[in-house]
């Protein structure tokens, strides 16, 4: 088996398959010939494979950020070499888990001393809340507030 073929994932559940394992029938999932297979996406892969990215948030707001890296990492697909949105995705996925940090510290454990703390340390440029807020509400304003700064950073870099 090839190198590819081993980071390759099979195309999901055709019908037979699914019906065969309904009624209780042996199916193969192998890897024959003429078999659908897709190749694993690396940068998505390096997102989706981050646990740090999510500890201590709710299923919501780690879903907001998670969607939101995956399509950062999306359009630097399609803009950049392999090497470079490779680093990219990887400053983002950092980013992300500051970005998690802050809101875990603001929301969850209404620690807004240490959360500001953290921001300044950060240098994140966005407003902090005036005051308690939802978890799902602060995720969604920082996620777009952190894009719009990373592609305005990317715009004005001489090497973008």
């Amino acid at each position: 088996m090839s190198d590819c073929e081993e980071d390759a994932i099979r195309l999901p559940f055709c019908r037979k398959e699914l019906e065969q394992e309904a009624a209780g029938e042996p199916c193969s999932h192998g890897g024959g010939k003429g078999e659908d297979r897709m190749v694993a996406n690396p940068l998505l892969h390096q997102i989706l494979s981050d646990e740090l990215l999510t500890r201590g948030l709710g299923d919501a707001e780690a879903r907001i950020l998670v969607e939101w890296l995956v399509e950062q990492a999306e359009e630097l697909m399609e803009l950049e070499s392999g090497e470079r949105a490779q680093r990219s995705v990887g400053w983002l996925c950092r980013r992300g888990r500051a970005l998690a940090h802050f809101v875990r510290l603001w929301c969850l454990d209404r620690e807004w001393g240490a959360a500001g703390q953290f921001a300044a340390a950060e240098r994140f440029a966005w407003p902090l809340p005036a005051a308690a807020v939802d978890a799902c509400e602060l995720m969604l304003a920082v996620v777009s507030w952190e894009g719009d700064q990373f592609w305005q950073r990317r715009r004005m870099s001489p090497a973008a």
